[in-house]
């Protein structure tokens, strides 16, 4: 690949992380007030294998919220166990050892059976497993279509077997083999094979499919084959510090479904919208535009557990109006938009709270114009992050939802060290290091090394999103305590892009925001390669190369550690903080559990009603 379009697969990340950001939390313009019918009682049941629901079958009534008491379960729990890994391969198979998947522990006895409700503000913009992505639609699809090879442990972050009963890489050879697991199917019953994943693998790495993802992996994979029905091979084109997440790119579609059907006309392959075969723990029931979508319980789900839970609804609703179906007890659980919203949830008697560091956070920062000499200079930079307090950003603007920051691999990533430079807030330390770059206050003013007043500085920020506002209020705030005269320019989400991709724009500071789609920290380190503000680090550029290549965890570790010292110590960013993650759950549903993947890291197969 070219100098020139790797740069440019560069600049589409740095935007669509982004984009992704400013998508996950803008509001949605409609007002929209669900209907919501009374909930009938559910029966427990134990689950048995049934046709699949597909969307003809006539829906019946809808299991929506009232305020009543729910009837809870008095019957025994039925145990509903984990499914079983199937053995260990034929050693024929591969001649390369492989990696058995880790023993499962089988689930408690829970109560099986019953329903829950939440509430997202917006429709998802469409269930194609490799459409766009963003939050609501990525959060449905990945209910549906589950059977990637290898998945994280929700806690270490560790990959473990999935699709995959046994893996290996094999670090001379480039190449990883999986041995599939046996009897998996869809939930048409049709059995999953290596034919899926092949015929997958074929489709989303033509560019001409358009999937927005390809870029992390194109260009890296020399082979995808199967020796056999159950025997993948991947071979790389180089070492790679992430070789398994490399491999692990294809969630397969069901072929004898998608065969010969458009890959992006809705209208004419159903499967994209209404899917009859997949894999996940959850099945779509029926999608009712601009009111509810339904997904009931998969019970033959290909590698997640079979859920306790009988149907996962999801309303229609603003904010204002989920927080009062959630404080009536009409919905179950909800993410509210806003760390403000979270304390209103806090404070209702039946919801339990949670919140967690996520393992790939959105992070604020300030981003510098160094095409501006006044921002080359290391102590003028490090005198602005003197002169901010992050405890007060973390308390005041975040609501305490968020952990400061100080380099770009945040608090929740297995890569984050503590063990780095550290600002302390201080204004007179500030000042001082002013002084010690030549700058002088004349008055309330701050002036050059030849007594002249510095020009007014321009701060730019989008304004969709109120908290920002109020974040750039206080760094203008700050910064003038320091002598410097700060404008704020609010920017429409698209000027505000298009002014930092043009190195002639008129500014000196921008107010943005990063949230990666991927684990792998070393995915940030392709923007120094051509970031906004014309940074440039070679240390910092060959330090993220070598992390890149290198599969020694103890060495990319090292070299992840100097990464965020460097970042610590120079401040090619002004970082500001991390957000959490957080949500409400009512106190009758149990199996909900923190980690840095969220509490429904299982897509909500470990839920059930107490």
């Amino acid at each position: 690949m070219s100098t020139q379009k790797s740069i440019i697969l560069c600049l589409l990340f740095m935007i669509m992380g982004i984009l992704l950001t400013a998508c996950s939390s803008a509001p949605d313009d409609a007002t929209i007030t669900p209907t919501v019918t009374p909930r009938p009682a559910f029966v427990l049941n134990t689950p048995t294998p049934t046709a699949p629901v597909t969307p003809e079958i006539t829906p019946t009534a809808i299991p929506t919220p009232t305020t009543n008491p729910r009837i809870r379960p008095t019957a025994t729990p039925t145990l509903n166990p984990r499914v079983t890994p199937s053995p260990s391969p034929n050693p024929s198979a591969t001649p390369i050892v492989l990696t058995p998947a880790p023993s499962i522990t089988p689930r408690p006895s829970r109560a099986i059976g019953g329903d829950l409700v939440s509430a997202r503000d917006r429709d998802p913009t469409t269930l194609h497993p490799y459409g766009l992505n963003d939050a609501v639609s990525k959060e449905y699809r990945s209910l549906l279509y589950d059977a990637k090879l290898l998945k994280r442990n929700s806690q270490t972050l560790e990959w473990e077997s999935y699709a995959a009963s046994a893996f290996k890489y094999d670090d001379k050879a480039l190449t990883v083999s999986f041995m599939l697991r046996r009897n998996m199917r869809w939930s048409d019953g049709a059995p999953i094979t290596t034919d899926d994943f092949i015929w997958t693998y074929q489709y989303i790495t033509d560019p001409d499919r358009g999937w927005i993802d390809l870029p992390l992996y194109a260009g890296k994979i020399e082979s995808y084959f199967a020796p056999d029905k159950y025997t993948l091979q991947v071979k790389l084109r180089d070492r790679y510090s992430n070789p398994l997440e490399i491999a692990n790119l294809v969630e397969p579609l069901p072929k004898h479904r998608w065969d010969g059907q458009s890959w992006s006309e809705p209208e004419i392959n159903r499967e994209i919208n209404r899917p009859t075969a997949v894999s996940g723990a959850w099945k779509l029931k029926e999608w009712r535009k601009d009111d509810r979508i339904i997904f009931v319980r998969n019970e033959l789900s290909a590698c997640s557990p079979v859920p306790n839970i009988n149907s996962l609804t999801f309303l229609r609703a603003d904010s204002k109006n989920a927080l009062e179906l959630l404080q009536k007890g009409d919905i179950d659980f909800y993410t509210p938009p806003t760390p403000a919203d979270f304390e209103t949830v806090k404070q209702m008697a039946k919801i339990v709270p949670y919140h967690w560091n996520p393992a790939s956070p959105t992070w604020q920062y300030l981003g510098f114009n160094f095409r501006n000499s006044l921002w080359q200079n290391s102590n003028v930079r490090k005198a602005l992050s003197s002169a901010v307090n992050r405890a007060d950003m973390v308390k005041d603007i975040a609501d305490n939802l968020a952990v400061p920051l100080y380099s770009d691999i945040a608090p929740g990533n297995p890569a984050y060290t503590d063990n780095v430079e550290k600002p302390v807030y201080s204004l007179e330390s500030a000042q001082a290091l002013l002084l010690s770059a030549g700058y002088r206050l004349n008055g309330y003013r701050l002036g050059d090394p030849n007594g002249k007043d510095l020009p007014e500085i321009n701060l730019i920020y989008n304004n969709e999103s109120e908290f920002r506002t109020r974040l750039a209020s206080y760094l203008a705030s700050q910064f003038e305590k320091l002598g410097f005269k700060v404008k704020l320019t609010p920017l429409e989400y698209q000027t505000f892009l298009n002014t930092l991709q043009d190195p002639k724009a008129d500014f000196d500071l921008y107010l943005s925001a990063w949230k990666s789609n991927t684990f792998n920290p070393e995915q940030f380190g392709t923007i120094w390669n051509n970031p906004p503000g014309g940074y440039r680090n070679q240390q910092l550029i060959s330090l993220y190369s070598n992390a890149n290549s290198v599969v020694d965890k103890t060495l990319r570790m090292e070299l992840l550690n100097q990464i965020q010292q460097l970042e610590a110590k120079e401040l090619p960013y002004l970082y500001l903080y991390a957000n959490q993650d957080y949500a409400g759950v009512a106190a009758f549903v149990g199996g909900v559990t923190e980690s840095p993947l969220g509490i429904a890291a299982n897509h909500y197969a470990d839920w059930y009603i107490r």
